[in-house]
């Protein structure tokens, strides 16, 4: 049985996080405590795994994240335009609680645990979200098993969590329950005895999580 590593990085702190402004395809940079986090993932995460391949969302926000990890490593990180966030829509940029206050009835749709079909006004919907990015990490995974042992990748909270929350429960939706801070990561370990790599001839476990925590509204 040979395994493959997956490091699963959400990027450091931007002031749309802290001023709790949903951030799907909006371009912020990483803020100053941002930059600090990252560098801290950086030598967290490659004193404790010898990365052998980096994978970034198109995101400035994780780009810079993994530009943290290249100097450490000399790696050139591989951009992955669909492990992107959400496309929120016309709501891109709006605090959580003026949505709350200006969209009632679609904040909480937004919030269920069903709603697969739901988008915001000019977004995605929630299926074509974690499907893309489902699609975008499989890639990753069969480029790289047998080929390297430790590969990280930096993109999101709901990207990374929705994945996540599949592996564990079987569905995307609760995404929540399994969101991490900034710069945290989660470690998947894909088990498989041949390739090429498909689902159905691999094991795919979660082997290490981050500190989970809720959305900021919530607390």
């Amino acid at each position: 049985m040979q395994t493959l590593n997956l490091i699963l990085i959400r990027h450091g702190r931007t002031d749309h996080n802290l001023g709790l402004r949903l951030t799907g395809w909006g371009d912020p940079d990483l803020d100053e405590r941002g930059r600090e986090q990252a560098q801290a993932m950086a030598e967290k995460v490659t004193g404790q795994y010898k990365v052998d391949a980096l994978y970034a969302s198109s995101l400035q926000r994780a780009r810079q994240t993994a530009g943290f990890i290249s100097e450490k490593t000399g790696l050139v990180p591989v951009i992955k335009e669909d492990l992107r966030e959400l496309n929120f829509g016309e709501v891109e940029g709006m605090t959580i609680p003026e949505i709350r206050n200006t969209y009632p009835d679609l904040f909480a749709n937004w919030r269920s645990f069903d709603e697969p079909e739901f988008a915001w006004p000019g977004g995605e919907t929630k299926m074509v979200f974690h499907t893309r990015v489902d699609r975008a990490i499989w890639e990753v995974i069969q480029a790289e098993a047998g080929v390297h042992h430790n590969v990280a990748i930096v993109a999101h909270g709901g990207s990374l969590a929705g994945f996540i929350c599949e592996l564990i429960t079987g569905q995307p939706y609760r995404w929540r329950d399994y969101l991490l801070d900034n710069c945290e990561y989660y470690v998947v370990e894909v088990q498989f005895e041949t390739l090429p790599i498909t689902r159905e001839n691999s094991l795919l476990k979660v082997a290490y999580t981050g500190r989970i925590v809720p959305l900021a509204a919530d607390k």
